[in-house]
């Protein structure tokens, strides 16, 4: 069975919203069975690669991330996947 576990989402969903021109004002970390590893430093790892170098805030409540350009706000909840 393959799996894409959430935080891959995480992190690809914000990529792809950096890329488009959005900046990140929060990201909330997954927490509980199944993370391992510090999923923070992964984060600001991949978006470094990316060349994204703001601040990102990071929080234990609400949306998975919430990002916004000039003209919108997104608040998205991220979930993995079963196949």
């Amino acid at each position: 069975m393959k799996q894409i576990p959430e935080t891959i989402v995480l992190i690809e969903t914000a990529k792809w919203l950096v890329k488009k021109g959005y900046s990140l004002n929060s990201i909330s970390i997954p927490k509980g069975k199944g993370y391992t590893g510090n999923i923070k430093s992964i984060i600001e790892k991949e978006l470094k690669n990316i060349g994204y170098d703001k601040k990102i805030n990071y929080s234990s409540k609400g949306p998975d991330i919430i990002a916004e350009n000039q003209d919108e706000i997104w608040k998205i909840e991220c979930k993995g996947l079963s196949m």
